[in-house]
């Protein structure tokens, strides 16, 4: 099993590199690539037509196929890697949150595990996640798995923070508002977050960048 799985490992590193050789140059600027998956990105119309000839040159050239079935081109809102992006803000994707919503108690340390990484993945958009969930983290140490009523409440604390998920909207570098820096610690858990408004009292959201996207897999 353990070869199986490194073998596979290899087969993604492999496959990126190969990305990252084929679209040298463009990568990481104006196009995210993974090992079946690029997405570009612009701000204008015209910047997406010459990235996309760019993308597809380099793919020609190394003589990569992609399936046209699989392509999105100019996509206002687009699910990418458990995230939802438009042309406004970026989501959490449905999907998962109804995961965590309807995930069942956990009974061994391999189940919370994987409830602890689908929620951390997610963490931007949860807020007071770290603070809710430090017993549940705490458990998945070497420690002996011992699943006690304080876990169980913070399992169900945890939960319905998926209810109430904030969206991330883009920094306007246009506007004369400020940019605010927001962080806080405590014994349980530490965080920060931006926002941008006339003043700290009225943000409303996090900030990310803008972005225009398109996908090729």
């Amino acid at each position: 099993m353990q070869d199986k799985a490194a073998r596979r490992y290899e087969c993604v590193l492999h496959s990126y590199a190969s990305l990252e050789y084929v679209l040298d140059g463009v990568i990481g600027t104006t196009v995210w690539a993974y090992p079946d998956n690029i997405t570009i990105f612009a701000e204008s119309f015209e910047n997406q037509v010459r990235d996309i000839r760019l993308v597809c040159q380099g793919l020609q050239d190394h003589h990569i196929r992609v399936s046209p079935s699989k392509c999105k081109f100019f996509a206002d809102r687009l699910p990418l890697l458990g995230h939802v992006i438009d042309d406004q803000e970026i989501y959490t994707d449905p999907e998962k949150i109804r995961g965590i919503q309807d995930w069942h108690t956990p009974t061994s340390k391999n189940e919370l595990k994987t409830f602890i990484g689908i929620v951390i993945y997610q963490a931007q958009f949860l807020p007071h996640l770290a603070t809710a969930s430090a017993p549940l983290s705490e458990l998945v140490s070497p420690n002996q798995f011992e699943w006690r009523p304080l876990h169980e409440e913070a399992f169900q604390q945890v939960k319905p923070l998926a209810n109430n998920f904030t969206t991330l909207r883009p920094i306007d570098y246009q506007s004369h508002h400020p940019i605010y820096l927001f962080t806080d610690a405590s014994k349980g858990g530490a965080g920060a977050w931006t926002g941008q408004a006339p003043s700290p009292g009225k943000i409303a959201y996090s900030l990310k960048f803008r972005v225009r996207v398109s996908e090729v897999t």
